[in-house]
């Protein structure tokens, strides 16, 4: 059985098959489950109100789920980037209202 996990590292070492690994896999980092109950995802819209930033950049986007939950979360801009042109379409049908870049210059 494959595993998400064997497309980036594998028995130790870098493999990087992250086309691969969105084609194969629906949500392989689990993103759009629990959004709110990661600490990183509930303190994110925290500091970016604090410092009033309203533009934002998240490089390793993946599919979208947290760009688009600091955009309604924190009340800011995001641009969202990723290497895998599988992962920025799929950003893209999901929230098209955003900007989703990536893989070959999409």
């Amino acid at each position: 059985m494959d595993r998400y996990q064997d497309y980036v590292i594998k028995d130790g070492k870098f493999i990087g098959k992250f086309e691969e690994m969105y084609q194969k896999f629906d949500d392989p980092w689990h993103q759009k489950e629990n959004l709110e109950t990661f600490y990183s995802r509930v303190c994110t819209p925290v500091t970016l109100r604090q410092y009033g930033l309203k533009k934002v950049l998240e490089i390793g986007c993946g599919l979208g789920a947290f760009s688009n939950y600091l955009r309604a979360a924190a009340d800011c801009s995001i641009t969202g980037m990723d290497i895998s042109e599988t992962a920025i379409a799929k950003a893209k049908a999901s929230y098209p209202e955003m900007e989703f870049y990536g893989g070959g210059g999409t």
